[in-house]
Order: C-alpha cells, then structure tokens, then sequence
C-alpha cells in the first residue's frame, strides 16, 4: 500500500512508531483502545483538531496489513495475545447479539509526533475468533487504495485560504 510504505520508507533510523487498534460499538461504555508490542501504556491523541489524548493500553500480537489489490474484499487481520478479561468478553457478547457492527481503526503513530496519527484506516470487523486468551480477526473497508495520505481534512474553517 503507498501510503504504508511511504511511511516506512521516510521513518528516520532513530524514530519508531506505535502500531494501534481502536475498537467501537455503542454497546462500550468507551472504545477499547490498543497499542499493539509495547510494554507500557501510551497517551496519543486521535485527531489533529482536537487536544484530547487518550490511554492505549499495551497488548502483545501481530498486525497484518492491507495489500494492494483490484479484486475482492481490502482488508487487515491481526490476532491480539494476552487480551483482558473484560475486552474479551465485551467482544463476546456483542457479537452475539448486536445487529450493528464492531468498528476497528488500525492507526500508525510516528513516536515523536504522538498528536494523531500519520495514517487511520477504520474497518468493520469481520470473522472475529475469540478465546480466553486470544483475539483474532479481520477489519475489512472498500477502498484502501484511494485513500488519501496523510488523513488530515482540509476545510475552509481550518484553511481560510480555500474559501
């Protein structure tokens, strides 16, 4: 994907960045947020336009990302280690019975720049597989190819000069 790469290829050799997952449904008291193999807790905020920063507690796994493709489904997978009790079950239970999807939000933050992240890709959550211990499955979207680096909106309140 380019703008994946293009990310990585412009990292700095001494900069490093936090890899998260986000998950949303109306059922959460608050969307469960996560910082794929880090060992402690990160604060990062979630958008430019906002000065909120929020705890993303640290979880061991892996995350798998999309790929450029022109047919079927664009889509992520990732399997979460040692997931909390609480997540696990919270997960369990709605989807079992929620009509309405789970939202995940696969986000890569640059270390030094910790305000929001360089790229955000929000995905529903399919082919979920849960064990006391293990969480795994795939965020699925329509069209990663298009989408535009870096995400920051443009408008004629943030940009006078596009009016």
């Amino acid at each position: 994907m380019p703008a994946f790469k293009e990310i990585w290829y412009s990292n700095p050799v001494d900069e490093f960045f936090y890899i998260t997952l986000t998950f949303e449904h109306s059922v959460f008291d608050e969307p469960h947020r996560l910082v794929i193999n880090h060992d402690e807790s990160v604060m990062l905020g979630v958008d430019e336009s906002s000065p909120d920063v929020f705890e993303f507690v640290p979880v061991q796994g892996r995350v798998v990302r999309p790929e450029i493709n022109t047919t079927g489904r664009q889509q992520f997978s990732f399997e979460l280690d040692g997931v909390s009790l609480q997540i696990s079950e919270q997960m369990d239970d709605v989807l079992d019975v929620a009509p309405e999807p789970v939202y995940v939000t696969l986000s890569e933050y640059i270390a030094s720049e910790p305000e929001a992240p360089k790229l955000s890709l929000r995905a529903v959550l399919v082919d979920p597989q849960i064990t006391e211990t293990r969480f795994s499955a795939t965020g699925a979207f329509s069209d990663v190819v298009n989408k535009a680096f870096s995400s920051k909106v443009y408008t004629t309140v943030s940009n006078p000069g596009l009016a």
